[in-house]
């Protein structure tokens, strides 16, 4: 109970001093608040990315490119080919249920960024059928459908937020003339919202083309998708590649999920490093200033282990502060913030939502904790084997 005592004893003196400290206790707070800022920040860009993409595929859903394409912008199917895959996904469907299947173009639409007026790329997609029936995450909420052979279009609630110009009845300039834009839909926040959506045949027909670059079958089932590739595949008039979409977008986002996951760790790692160094000179400068102090505790008989607490407690503490603080600031000003990348082999832009949720505040708070407790852990040990009639000379 007498250790107790003198930790608890030691550490209020600390916390008490650190009004006398301000300058060295200033430099900790401020320093883990801005790592942490970072990190929770940085983290959250890789892992929105991530969910935005996890949001877009479905395994009972599958796209089907051309032999060889690595994605849908350089895929080329004939309208024979669009019309065999077709077919036979429709043969294999059950008699009770309808095939709902599209033949997709996938164009480019230069458009101004609403926020720095700078160029911005973004896809329109054109489809066949009801949208709605092949995806049906997709929900108007403005406007209407477009409809079939006409120049209209409807837009994703996340490109509507980031780009100028793309409010419902405003036109969009494409080769052949400009399109209305007569709906707004939400996708719930996955890929799609970054796109324009159209009928297929309108949009070749605009950029004077004559072949799809996909088709994307919704299936049965998820177990039926081994027998629709292998009557693909054995189709001696096709040459194509067919795969789940969730698996697509898994492979199509690799590189740009890598990419974002190592900035982050790299730049979560730096500003962690930064903050230990910080907080291990700034905890010096305390044990410096209480050399007597420590030194005559130490004279009427504390040890070294409560020394040794009360650093590493004062400077957890402090670093708990910042991390709050951080915590804040990233909260308040990033949650919700609209990103946006242009995920390789993609070559348009994909905005989706920053999302700051508990599982990365928790990390920051971790890391600051552990962070300070490393940065505490030196400045404490020599603290507790401070020579005490060395210290003691100095009053």
């Amino acid at each position: 109970m007498g250790s107790l005592r003198q930790i608890v004893a030691m550490t209020a003196m600390g916390l008490r001093g650190i009004p006398l400290r301000l300058g060295a206790s200033l430099v900790i707070v401020i320093a883990f608040a801005g790592a942490v800022t970072v990190l929770i920040c940085v983290l959250a860009l890789a892992g929105s990315f991530v969910k935005t993409v996890g949001r877009t595929g479905r395994s009972d859903r599958v796209i089907v490119l051309s032999r060889g394409a690595e994605s849908e912008t350089v895929s080329s199917l004939s309208r024979e080919n669009v019309a065999t895959i077709l077919d036979t996904a429709a043969s294999k469907h059950s008699r009770d249920s309808k095939l709902i299947g599209s033949a997709e173009v996938i164009a480019s639409v230069r458009l101004a960024d609403g926020r720095t007026g700078l160029d911005t790329v973004v896809t329109l997609r054109g489809v066949s059928g009801n949208p709605l029936d092949l995806r049906p995450e997709i929900h108007l909420v403005s406007g209407r459908m477009f409809k079939a052979g006409l120049r209209e279009m409807i837009v994703g609630r996340a490109a509507q937020r980031r780009l100028a110009g793309l409010e419902v009845g405003s036109r969009v300039a494409l080769p052949e003339g400009d399109w209305t834009i007569v709906g707004a839909f939400e996708s719930g926040q996955d890929w799609h919202e970054s796109e324009l959506l159209a009928d297929s045949a309108s949009v070749l027909a605009a950029f004077q083309r004559n072949s799809f670059n996909a088709v994307t079958v919704s299936l049965d089932s998820t177990a039926a998708f081994d027998d629709f590739k292998a009557a693909l595949s054995s189709n001696p008039t096709l040459s194509v590649d067919v795969a789940r979409e969730s698996d697509y977008l898994a492979v199509l986002s690799a590189p740009t999920t890598r990419l974002l996951k190592a900035v982050a760790y790299t730049i979560g790692l730096l500003m962690c490093l930064g903050a230990a160094f910080a907080c291990i000179n700034a905890m010096y400068s305390v044990v410096s200033a209480r050399t007597i102090e420590i030194a005559t505790l130490r004279a009427i008989g504390y040890s070294a282990a409560p020394v040794l607490i009360s650093v590493i407690t004062e400077a957890m503490l402090l670093a708990l502060t910042g991390a709050l603080i951080g915590v804040a600031l990233s909260w308040y000003v990033f949650n919700g913030s609209s990103v946006s990348t242009v995920p390789e082999k993609v070559l348009s832009t994909i905005n989706y939502t920053m999302t700051i949720d508990q599982a990365l505040i928790g990390l920051g708070i971790l890391c600051a904790c552990a962070v300070g407790l490393i940065g505490g852990l030196f400045p404490g040990l020599r603290a507790a084997r401070l020579p005490i009639a060395a210290a003691l000379r100095k009053v």
